[in-house]
């Protein structure tokens, strides 16, 4: 999975149309990652920003700026659904 997750900034870049990604149970998911995807889709002109965005799993709850994050994509992003790996049960 980690193959994955060190696609996201290639995927932000090849894909300008992209509106939606979800995350399933991505090991060790980089949420810098998949914040700079977010960002860099925002600023560069001939992309779309995301409309939907749901990560679940792959980000432990120790995670300190979980809260942070959750916010920050919230303002960027229409649809976003967060789910820790304790929420998936």
């Amino acid at each position: 999975m980690t193959l994955v997750v060190n696609a996201l900034p290639t995927l932000g870049y090849s894909c300008p149309q992209l509106k939606t990604l979800d995350l399933h149970r991505c090991n060790r998911l980089d949420i810098d990652q998949v914040r700079s995807l977010v960002d860099t889709r925002l600023r560069d002109d001939g992309m779309t920003g995301l409309v939907k965005l749901g990560i679940y799993g792959g980000i432990g709850d120790a995670l300190p700026e979980w809260d942070a994050t959750g916010t920050w994509l919230k303002e960027r992003v229409k649809f976003v659904t967060l789910l820790r790996d304790a929420d998936l049960v």
